[in-house]
């Protein structure tokens, strides 16, 4: 089982850990391919899958994580979401680390990356209640960054609510939100 470049698994796992960056990014291509041709392949090794990417989140360079974001969005479409989950701590790995880094790149491909596993997962099935209390403070220190709205939307999704038209204008935000406030209100004697 190797991939069109004559490389197997322990050859692609052994790559992410390379010196160049452009070969940490195919190491990616080629596991996404991999893993595409031979089923059977994350099928048994997908622990040791999970645990060679945990620094690919934090890599510095920007293409290394773009082909990490990319093979995270194939797993998660083609492997079962029950799987996928059950390797929650690491996932939660991933987003911690790249929302905490000093690089403001790496911070905004953290959040596509939280963005990623909010809408494909959902939080309450991926991060203890004490993950969301962490997440919700760093995303709230990353509320003042030029990516409010995307940081804003992916609060919403971790903490469990709709976002209210935010990407359509915060006045019909606010219109959902006083009407909300304002049928508690009706309703309370």
């Amino acid at each position: 089982e190797v991939t069109k470049r004559n490389l197997g698994l322990l050859e692609l796992l052994a790559h992410m850990q390379h010196h160049s960056a452009k070969v940490r990014r195919e190491a990616f291509h080629g596991l996404k391919e991999l893993c595409e041709t031979f089923p059977t392949v994350w099928q048994s090794n997908l622990s040791r899958i999970m645990e060679s990417t945990t620094t690919a989140p934090i890599d510095g360079y920007a293409e290394v994580r773009e082909a990490f974001l990319d093979f995270q969005g194939w797993l998660i479409e083609n492997v079962p979401k029950s799987t996928v989950i059950s390797f929650a701590s690491t996932l939660a790995l991933h987003v911690r680390t790249a929302l905490s880094h000093v690089s403001s790149e790496v911070r905004s491909d953290g959040l596509d990356l939280l963005e990623l596993y909010l809408r494909e997962l959902g939080s309450e099935r991926l991060f203890s209640q004490e993950e969301v209390m962490h997440l919700t403070s760093v995303l709230c220190q990353l509320s003042s960054t030029s990516q409010s709205d995307s940081v804003l939307g992916s609060l919403y999704q971790l903490l469990g609510f709709r976002t209210l038209g935010l990407r359509e204008g915060s006045e019909s935000a606010q219109i959902s939100t006083s009407s909300t406030q304002e049928s508690s209100q009706d309703a309370s004697p």
